[in-house]
């Protein structure tokens, strides 16, 4: 896995607007196999996106 996350500014940029806003509930989508673990990630690495209490993990689809 590369050190540095490429692309995905919009989308980076849509979860931290979200998380410095609050309350937010976010969900992320996609393939498997696109980033969705990696986007997230990146956003908990972050100042903006270390926020107590709060959960982050998976959620099973709603049918």
């Amino acid at each position: 896995m590369s050190p540095t996350l490429v692309g995905r500014v919009e989308e980076r940029a849509a979860l931290v607007a979200a998380v410095t806003a609050p309350p937010a509930v976010m969900s992320v989508e996609g393939e498997a196999g696109v980033g969705k673990t990696r986007l997230v990630s990146e956003l908990l690495g972050r100042p903006e996106g270390r926020r107590p209490p709060g959960a982050a993990g998976p959620v099973p689809p709603v049918p």
